[in-house]
């Protein structure tokens, strides 16, 4: 991969699976090396990382592996949240409900990847983690554009609009479509970093803090 990533202090990875926690381990540790480990349940990962904070080794994100579709039972969201507490929270899940998809984003989690993403989308959403942001992969953020469409059955506000520049709005209407800043790049001409300023320009002028955000201002329904 040649995107350079922010690099989170430490990557731990639960699951109950072992491939499928061996497969995430392979996958991280191709861009980031020693730092990802292997934990056998939240709550252990969870005190590893608050072990790290008391020595002030920066952020660390915890990478967790759920099987089901649907939103977590009460005894997996308080995990998640205290877990949330303590580092960065990535879900790897398959692509279900918007309810499921929507319970985990309340929980605060930094990411949601499906289970048939790409890896590229996987280490993407863990730098994304460690640079405090929020990451969705594109299937996850489909449903959730989908969603808000069929919720709303309606135009945006073409006011909202009025303070883009014309390339901005053309890099937001891609950004709805679920396409990544390399893609955008590539249909527009343009560099990453270029395309990554416009976008911190949008932030700015609509008082969002990420790509997720932006998305649903852009369609009117900015919660």
């Amino acid at each position: 991969m040649d995107a350079i990533w922010e690099h989170p202090s430490t990557v731990f990875v639960v699951s109950a699976d072992a491939l499928m926690a061996s497969a995430l381990s392979t996958v991280l540790s191709g861009e980031f090396g020693p730092s990802v480990e292997q934990a056998p349940t939240i709550a252990a990962a969870a005190a590893r990382c608050a072990e790290q904070a008391d020595r002030d080794e920066g952020r660390s994100v915890i990478v967790v592996d759920l099987a089901q579709t649907e939103a977590p039972d009460p005894a997996l969201r308080a995990e998640l949240v205290a877990a949330n507490t303590r580092a960065r929270v990535i879900v790897v899940a398959p692509v279900g409900p918007f309810d499921g998809i929507r319970a985990l984003l309340e929980l605060g989690v930094h990411g949601i990847v499906g289970r048939d993403a790409d890896p590229e989308e996987l280490v993407r959403a863990v730098a994304e983690a460690a640079a405090d942001n929020v990451f969705v992969s594109r299937r996850m953020l489909r449903r959730l554009v989908d969603h808000v469409v069929r919720c709303t059955r309606r135009e945006a506000d073409t006011r909202r609009w009025e303070p883009l520049a014309s390339r901005e709005s053309e890099i937001v209407e891609l950004l709805t479509r679920g396409m990544t800043n390399r893609e955008i790049a590539r249909e527009l001409h343009l560099s990453e970093a270029t395309v990554k300023a416009h976008l911190g320009r949008v932030m700015t002028k609509w008082q969002v803090r990420d790509r997720l955000q932006v998305v649903l201002h852009a369609l009117d329904r900015n919660p």
